[in-house]
């Protein structure tokens, strides 16, 4: 339960950052929007990243750390395309999915390969220790 806690503090906290730079970028506007915007997209990524780490240490067993990276492209794209697809159905907005597509696909790809790189660096930290 704690970690589950922790997790929401983090995605909020994430959340939080970025509603804050819209807010900033776009005067005048009343503080709900922004939240309403980097909330939901934060609080998606959360709860898709077990899978993503599930994914990943299954991938890990016996392969090398090229065969794991090379095995996120295609993951990296199925999984970023799932979230993608789920908030476009979610915020109905008004761009066609092609649109809201192209919008969010280069960023939410970089945040699957900070997701992965995260849990690959944690991987090769622990087999580090245990060589020492």
């Amino acid at each position: 339960m704690r970690v589950v806690l922790w997790a929401a503090l983090l995605w909020t906290g994430i959340g939080l950052f970025f509603a804050s730079q819209i807010y900033l970028m776009r005067p005048g506007i009343p503080w709900f929007v922004p939240l309403l915007i980097a909330m939901p997209h934060w609080y998606a990524w959360g709860l898709i990243t077990p899978g993503v780490l599930w994914a990943d240490k299954r991938l890990s067993a016996g392969r090398s750390l090229a065969a794991r990276v090379a095995w996120h492209v295609p993951l990296g794209i199925g999984w970023t395309s799932f979230l993608i697809a789920a908030l476009f159905l979610l915020l109905r907005t008004r761009a066609t999915f092609v649109q809201f597509f192209l919008q969010t696909v280069y960023w939410d790809l970089v945040i699957y390969a900070v997701i992965v790189g995260v849990a690959i660096a944690r991987d090769l930290a622990a087999q580090a220790a245990l060589r020492e």
